[in-house]
């Protein structure tokens, strides 16, 4: 039978394996990115980073359909029925074998025009078109398994997703090292790539089959018509927002590479690495506590909505701050240190990724809510307006100002586009409520983020630019003073208080575990 109790307990044990999880993976990952500019040169690794943008594109098949999937299982899982469980899994079943096939026939048709979107063809990289193909089919293979993960994140389940995705990530780490040290070839890297993302979804099928034998059982039954209406619905309103955030986050490596060359592509992909793995590292986290979320907005009034949002928005706050602050004081640092002093940006482009990076994580708390109340429609044409903006705005700026053009516009669009409407929406079908008691949160969160990046940046001038003993002591400066300003910024806070009380109760309880199992022994 499937449990609906310690919800609490779920969120803290999934956000903690997935912490885990993300921080092993982002450790292995920049050793394996060492380890690949040792033996490959960056034009190879602004490829890497260019096709996966493509793919990225390619993504679009998926329609946003695994958005509206989770949402739909939320009220089975709930009520545990089974039936109406196996019923939509089937269906996901199929829909993503359709998505394998469209993504293979995409990935064909899109191959004649790679050539014009790089510039500048690099003569030292040979069949450019089969790194491609290997890419294409390394996406297409992942739609097979793809729907066995939804039930998994919609029964606050998804640690085991982090336990089986950290292992495989740590052994296509070692086969990637071995593999470029011995042959110094990125077609063994982009092979192991394939095979080990391909035996990770399957692992996780499995365990799926395991824990839900039910699935089996009832392998043949169909969703009712009124079922498959609403995925329908949700569906179309979330594949307009798939194409806006694609075209706003997806699309900077391809007009880097269209409109400036490969190897700036390649440079970026260093500190979008960076930033990737923070964001999945904060991501986890609210994964671990969306499908409780869902289940709260679900039974509760709009005014209980709005003191959990001020409070998980306060949280993402907190680590979002602190992360940005981090960023900028050892980004540098950290990758001349990593990579070597010709792969370094200046500051002024490192601040820009920053704010970047900031907005992004902020934006989690109001789409967090639009999701798990399944509010899909009302601002389903907002990411045509976004997407139309950010390209003509990058184009524009890039060939004026350069890179810092492209990062300006995803900034503007973003704050502009983004957080006008959909907090609006937000406010409006989640909350019933004027947004302006949102608007008051994220100015003061602006301001104080301000404090945090100037003084804390200024202590660290006083430190040598770089080697590794300036980047321990930038990063014993970064862990207090971002905390310390955040803490007396909020000190008289509510929900601050309210956060620490929670943690409290957490710590207190997982102590008792402990001390509850170490007598049993």
């Amino acid at each position: 039978m499937i449990n609906t109790k310690n919800k609490t307990q779920n969120s803290i044990r999934n956000s903690i394996f997935g912490i885990v999880s993300q921080i092993i993976i982002i450790l292995i990952s920049f050793f394996t990115r060492s380890i690949f500019l040792r033996y490959l040169n960056e034009e190879y690794l602004g490829l890497n980073g260019l096709f996966s943008n493509v793919i990225s594109i390619l993504s679009l098949t998926e329609l946003g359909f695994g958005t509206a999937a989770i949402y739909a299982l939320y009220k089975p899982l709930a009520e545990q029925n089974e039936k109406e469980i196996a019923s939509l899994m089937n269906l996901y079943a199929k829909i993503y074998h359709v998505m394998f096939g469209v993504v293979a026939i995409l990935g064909l048709i899109l191959l004649p025009f790679i050539k014009y979107i790089i510039n500048d063809l690099p003569e030292n990289i040979p069949n450019i078109h089969i790194i491609y193909l290997l890419f294409v089919l390394n996406s297409a293979l992942s739609y097979l398994f793809a729907y066995k993960r939804s039930l998994l994140f919609a029964d606050q389940k998804n640690f085991k997703i982090s336990i089986v995705t950290m292992i495989f990530k740590v052994l296509l780490a070692v086969s990637q090292i071995i593999g470029l040290v011995l042959t110094s070839n990125y077609y063994v890297y982009l092979i192991a790539i394939i095979s080990f993302g391909f035996l990770e979804n399957l692992v996780i099928s499995k365990i799926v089959d395991k824990n839900y034998p039910y699935l089996k059982k009832y392998r043949k039954l169909t969703a009712d018509t009124q079922t498959k209406q609403l995925l329908k619905n949700n569906t179309k309103s979330l594949v307009i927002h798939k194409i806006g955030s694609i075209a706003v986050y997806q699309t900077d490596n391809l007009i880097i590479s269209a409109f400036i060359n490969l190897a700036t592509t390649g440079l970026y992909s260093n500190y979008t690495m960076v930033t990737t793995n923070l964001q999945q590292l904060t991501n986890s986290i609210v994964e671990g506590m969306k499908a409780s979320i869902g289940i709260y907005n679900a039974s509760e009034t709009p005014k209980n909505r709005i003191i959990l949002f001020k409070k998980f928005n306060l949280l993402l706050h907190l680590i979002n701050s602190f992360c940005t602050t981090c960023l900028l004081c050892l980004f540098n640092p950290f990758i001349e240190f990593a990579f070597g002093e010709e792969y370094l940006f200046s500051m002024p482009l490192v601040l820009l990724i920053c704010l970047d990076f900031y907005i992004r994580g902020m934006r989690v708390s109001f789409s967090t809510v639009k999701e798990t109340c399944g509010i899909f429609r009302p601002d389903r044409y907002k990411p045509i307006f976004e997407a139309a903006a950010n390209l003509i705005l990058s184009i524009t700026l890039v060939k004026t100002i350069g890179f810092a053009g492209i990062m300006i516009s995803t900034i503007l669009t973003t704050l502009l586009i983004c957080y006008t409407i959909e907090v609006f929406v937000t406010c409006k079908y989640a909350f019933v409520s004027s947004p302006w008691f949102y608007y008051r949160m994220f100015f003061k969160n602006i301001i104080v983020l301000a404090f945090q990046l100037n003084i804390t940046y200024w202590i660290c001038s006083f430190l040598p630019l770089y080697g590794i003993g300036a980047l321990l002591l930038k990063a014993g400066i970064c862990l207090v003073v971002p905390n310390l300003i955040n803490l007396i910024a909020y000190c008289r806070d509510a929900n601050l208080r309210a956060l620490i009380s929670t943690g409290k109760r957490i710590l207190y309880h997982q102590l008792s575990s402990l001390k509850r199992y170490s007598r049993t022994e």
